[in-house]
């Protein structure tokens, strides 16, 4: 007994250490986005913004669906061999795919393009295609250095992300090439933050095929279930910005996109350095003992609401104000954005922080069951909205009240498990509905 309290102990400081290390590397890069950002946003303006989202956008969607939901395995696989095996196969298949859709798109542009950003349509999808897999290649990187523990590396590239984007894009703004500033910029972001990953992956790349068969199987419930689960998440999440780009057009979308960019820089600082930590955590904790992943999980969603509720008071309080006096008077309307998808994101941050819970304790089935209802669900909510009330606005707090509700309730299902928590998370959630609503009223009430 009482060795097992000073294991648990132990356990928990090395955690500790390591998120920690996770979160030094996350601030550093956010105070060079925060003091960086604010000089883009007055050099690029708000369109150009809502020309990258599209292209995120639209480069996420492609990754999920290409990706074969691999990633995770990689950090649950029971050997390094299998481990090995499996972060080889997805990126021998994803960038075969993603050459072949990128010609794909090439060949049917007289007739169809999936988007329009002002710019040669051509050079704007192999620009896509570079940086599809570049995101890619640091997915599994970034999942595989996790895996073997080295927080030391990963630490450095939220640092190296921000400052290399943008130096690029405050540079190209200054030259012919403002028009693709941002697109390059992001790119070659990815790009440094792959040579730094890229330098401590040891092993022999070479793929035999004869094992594909074997891979396949031992992962086949990634790629049956949490594949099309999180594809699915991943649509569900962006169906936000493909209707408000489709629908309101690219500035509208830039208001929209500035607003979860700035939601990301508290949230990336907590949610982004914890998710890394976590899976490893949580895989282990299931593994040595069945049923504790369960626990933790619902102590790391607390810790993390908790800390994200204080930047989501202050942005209701004071963001009027405040956002303009950063980004400058043209981004105004975004404040409005920020306030709704920060009060989502209070209640999207705790799964976002321990995504990979579902394969965990092996509920990928519910994990792709709830996903199908998103994807039912959030077309016909945002559409209505859409054609309803003809506002971005409401269309957009539809998107952020349907999302908390289902994910509330999914996770509730998954925690409650564990009959000893069946329904704590719901509860605690609800507490949390009753602080913002109050908080909304007595801001409301002031100004």
């Amino acid at each position: 007994m009482i060795a097992g309290k000073i294991v648990r102990k132990i356990k928990s400081s090395i955690s500790l250490r390591n998120i920690i290390k996770m979160m030094t590397g996350t601030l550093s890069g956010q105070i060079i986005s925060t003091i960086l950002v604010p000089v883009s946003t007055r050099l690029y303006g708000v369109a150009l913004f809502g020309n990258l989202a599209i292209f995120n956008s639209t480069s996420s969607l492609i990754i999920g669906f290409l990706g074969f939901g691999l990633s995770q395995a990689v950090m649950v696989a029971q050997t390094e061999k299998d481990a090995e095996a499996v972060y080889k196969l997805q990126l021998f298949m994803t960038n075969i795919l993603v050459m072949i859709t990128i010609i794909v798109l090439i060949s049917v542009s007289k007739w169809f393009k999936i988007f329009d950003l002002g710019i040669e349509y051509n050079i704007s999808i192999l620009l896509l295609g570079f940086f599809i897999i570049l995101c890619n290649l640091s997915n599994m990187t970034y999942a595989w250095l996790n895996r073997k523990g080295l927080f030391n590396v990963l630490l450095f590239n939220p640092m190296i992300m921000p400052l290399v984007n943008n130096i690029v894009i405050i540079i190209l703004s200054f030259t012919s090439l403002k028009l693709y500033g941002l697109l390059i910029g992001s790119v070659l972001a990815q790009l440094a933050t792959n040579i730094h990953m890229r330098k401590y992956v040891k092993m022999n790349y070479k793929l035999d095929v004869k094992d594909i068969r074997e891979i396949i199987s031992k992962n086949k419930d990634f790629i049956l279930f949490q594949y099309p689960a999180g594809f699915i998440n991943n649509l569900v999440g962006q169906l936000p910005t493909q209707i408000l780009y489709h629908s309101f057009g690219n500035t509208i979308l830039g208001y929209y996109s500035m607003a979860i960019r700035l939601v990301n820089i508290p949230s990336g600082l907590i949610s982004s350095s914890l998710s890394r930590v976590y899976i490893k955590e949580a895989s282990e904790l299931e593994r040595d003992m069945i049923g504790t992943a369960t626990g933790y999980t619902l102590r790391i969603t607390k810790i993390v609401m908790l800390l994200f509720l204080i930047p989501t008071v202050i942005i209701i309080f004071f963001g009027d104000w405040g956002v303009p006096f950063v980004l400058g008077e043209d981004w105004a309307n975004s404040v409005v954005y920020l306030k709704i998808m920060m009060c989502w994101n209070l209640f999207a941050i705790g799964v976002n922080s321990t995504s990979g819970f579902s394969s965990v304790i092996h509920q990928q089935k519910s994990s792709m069951f709830v996903s199908i209802v998103k994807l039912i669900i959030f077309p016909v909510a945002l559409y209505g909205a859409v054609y309803t009330f003809r506002l971005p606005v409401i269309t957009v707090a539809v998107y952020a009240v349907s999302y908390s509700i289902i994910n509330i309730l999914y996770y509730n299902f998954l925690i409650g498990k564990n009959y000893e928590l069946k329904n704590k998370y719901l509860s605690f959630n609800l507490i949390f509905v009753m602080v913002l609503l109050a908080v909304i009223f007595i801001s409301n009430f002031f100004s």
